[in-house]
């Protein structure tokens, strides 16, 4: 009679879904630590974009940009598009704003709303845009370190410059008030030091 089982036998049991999968969660060393000195040592997050004066040299740098490569030339070789795009970069100015906690955020919204006399409906939601605009460049002013003078004119007085610019620092607020410190690129992996690849016997 043939070994090989037949059709008609039972199937071999199925394995459980617990024994396929296996944990490789590596270990973790928790060191204990002075919360004390942790604490003096925190810092609430803060958030930095770059806004530029000169934005209305944009387009003529994209101007000479195609007037040059239509010729076969290269920008980077040509007096006057060198200077606009040096007066471009050189307007560039950085702000900072610092984080503030959720508490603080709705505490000084209500602020806003009774100091600037906006009305709100029946959800206590703004009536306008307008109005949610101004409560977000008082926030936005308020919650700028670097540079110090900032006010809420100030920002609406830039936001019909230019509007984009401005659109920077409430993303900037955003980030900062709702993101965790450690989720942001520039502390994550791809900014860590990566280990030497010269070899231990490689010398002079």
């Amino acid at each position: 009679m043939s070994e090989e089982r037949s059709l008609a036998d039972a199937p071999a049991q199925e394995p459980k879904v617990e024994d396929l999968i296996v944990n490789t969660t590596p270990d973790v060393s928790v060191e204990d630590h002075d919360f004390a000195a942790f604490l003096a040592g925190a810092r609430p997050t803060r958030r930095s974009a770059k806004l530029y004066m000169r934005a209305d040299v944009v387009g003529q740098l994209e101007e000479l940009v195609q007037e040059i490569e239509a010729t076969g030339g290269n920008p980077a070789d040509d007096p006057k598009f060198r200077e606009l795009y040096d007066t471009f970069h050189s307007s560039g100015r950085w702000f900072t704003v610092e984080k503030r906690s959720g508490e603080w955020e709705t505490k000084f919204r209500d602020e806003v709303v009774k100091r600037l006399g906006i009305k709100l409906d029946e959800d206590g939601k703004v009536a306008s845009e307008e109005d949610g605009r101004a409560i977000a460049f008082e926030q936005t002013a308020a919650q700028i370190i670097v540079p110090s003078n900032v006010t809420a004119d100030g920002l609406r007085k830039l936001y019909e410059i230019n509007q984009g610019e401005v659109n920077k620092l409430f993303l900037a607020v955003r980030l900062a008030n709702n993101e965790m410190a450690e989720t942001v690129r520039v502390v994550g992996p791809d900014f860590s030091p990566k280990p030497s690849t010269s070899s231990a016997g490689q010398g002079s």
